[in-house]
């Protein structure tokens, strides 16, 4: 008996370890086989491919027992030089203004994703043999979780299996382990690949893919399916052709995106490279609120021009202070000259509410007191005053995947008609943003306002007397800036801003680009 047991384990640990497949030492099956571990990013876009190619795309939606097919040719080419990467042939009839937009806008999703997108977006510490049987050996693997285009986030979602047939890779298959956003489920997607005529490396030859999107009135089901029918590589030989499956489009109309007009400067090549630039010319309407206290540390009066006299031994500068809330309307006009270079210009108008104290000197109540004179804590400074607004700025904008930085300067004039004083004002605000996938960027950062210190101007008195004055106080210079912004419509776009600190404020702007 003894002799049995034994013979049977070491019979089924034989069994076992025939059973189970060792990965290659310091490699894996992919590397092993030849296959770039590129193939797994081809295999969730094909456009990821090095070289161009055209591809026939069917689209088959069922949706409350109806079915309809959309039938478009696919025309992907780097080396294009009048517009996007991405073209597309419809069929002119079938195809209304409304689902020419929708196009053009999945054009420029796939150009800028298939130019920037991060490449190696396979998680190579989850790459596992599944199944080894047969001449059949089958891959698991998941996509890293990584900072990808909004348009492939879904990837995080997906699980996949690579198939090889024979030491041949075959087709890469991706299914979604969670529910993926926008209502969408039971994701499948089936890549397969061939290779190309000189026998070397892989291609997307043909893909299927199906998923179920969930509306209103009930589950739309969509089946999407492309061949492809040439392929070149970067040398622009074709490596493959295959003229079995052929779509034929009786009214051709071909869809493509420009790459921009004459501004900004630079763009078109930005744009080539895969980088999505704002409208280059916006109108703005803004509102701005803001609230400080400054401290006044001098104060000095003269008559008609004459010496000024220094009043600063007759108040106590530490304790007098002067709070100021402004209301201002802007209108402003800017420019992107280059993709990272905005210039801007403004003019508006502020409402200036100045209320403050000026707190007396102990010897100073004394004196008025010996004089008989009902001597106040402080004398108050409450006043309103409009000034005239002119400014003239810039921005530096740049970014990476979804984060943003500006920085922007802008010099204001503020003329006060009333005491005949112009400020003159420099601010210079730091961002950084956080785009979220819904389009809406999110900032934070800091803003510096530098100014006069001193402010000084007459005040007629009639007669042709004028009393003249120097006020000095001491500006407060940064506080925290944050906000949000929203485009919308295509030409619209809002954005919120709050100051918060020594100087709070916030401004609100709408504005339109064209």
């Amino acid at each position: 008996m003894k002799k049995i047991a034994i013979f049977l384990i070491i019979t089924t640990m034989t069994l076992v370890s025939k059973a189970q497949t060792t990965d290659p030492l310091n490699s894996n099956y992919l590397i092993n086989q030849g296959v770039s571990p590129r193939v797994l990013d081809f295999a969730a876009n094909s456009s990821l491919q090095d070289g161009s190619m055209k591809e026939d795309v069917s689209v088959t939606v069922r949706s409350n027992g109806k079915k309809e097919i959309f039938q478009l040719h696919s025309i992907y080419d780097p080396s294009y030089e009048f517009g996007l990467d991405i073209r597309f042939v419809v069929e002119q009839e079938n195809t209304s203004k409304k689902d020419a937009k929708k196009l053009s806008e999945a054009i420029k999703n796939l150009h800028h994703f298939s130019r920037l997108v991060e490449q190696y977006l396979y998680d190579e510490s989850t790459l596992k043999t599944v199944k080894d049987e047969n001449g059949e050996v089958v891959l698991e693997f998941f996509y890293r979780n990584v900072a990808v285009d909004p348009s492939m986030k879904h990837i995080k979602r997906l699980k996949g299996y690579v198939h090889f047939k024979d030491g041949i890779l075959d087709y890469v298959e991706l299914v979604n382990v969670k529910p993926l956003k926008g209502g969408m489920d039971n994701f499948s997607r089936k890549a397969y690949f061939e290779r190309p005529i000189d026998g070397s490396g892989y291609i997307v030859t043909h893909v299927i893919e199906s998923y179920d999107m969930k509306e209103k009135g009930g589950t739309v089901k969509v089946e999407v399916e492309s061949f492809t029918k040439e392929f070149s590589n970067l040398d622009g030989n074709v490596v493959y052709s295959n003229d079995s499956h052929t779509q034929i489009i009786k009214n051709p109309d071909t869809l493509s995106v420009k790459l921009g007009g004459p501004l900004p400067l630079m763009g078109k090549p930005a744009t080539k490279f895969g980088y999505r630039l704002p409208r280059p010319v916006g109108i703005n309407a803004m509102l701005h609120l803001q609230e400080q206290e400054m401290q006044f540390t001098g104060l000095s009066i003269g008559v008609n021009g004459g010496e000024m006299i220094d009043l600063s031994d007759v108040f106590l500068m530490e304790d007098s202070k002067l709070r100021e809330n402004t209301m201002a309307y802007k209108a402003k006009a800017d420019v992107w000259v280059l993709p990272f270079l905005n210039i801007n210009g403004m003019v508006g108008r502020a409402e200036n509410s100045v209320d403050g104290d000026l707190v007396l000197t102990d010897d100073i109540k004394a004196l008025l007191e010996i004089l008989q004179i009902d001597a106040p804590e402080a004398i108050n400074i409450n006043t309103d005053v409009s000034a005239n607004l002119y400014s003239a700025g810039l921005t530096l904008a740049g970014g990476l995947s979804d984060f943003n930085f500006t920085l922007n300067g802008q010099y204001i004039l503020a003329h006060t008609p009333e005491v005949n004083v112009t400020t003159n004002v420099m601010t210079v605000t730091a961002m950084a943003g956080y785009m979220l996938p819904f389009g809406m960027n999110v900032m934070a950062g800091t803003q510096g306002q530098f100014y006069e210190s001193g402010m000084g101007g007459s005040i007629d008195l009639g007669d042709g007397n004028n009393l003249d004055f120097m006020v000095d106080f001491e500006p407060k210079r940064w506080n925290f800036f944050g906000g949000v912004y929203k485009g919308f419509a295509k030409h619209w776009e809002l954005s919120v801003q709050v100051g918060i600190g020594p100087r709070s404020s916030i401004t609100t702007m709408l504005g339109y680009r064209f």
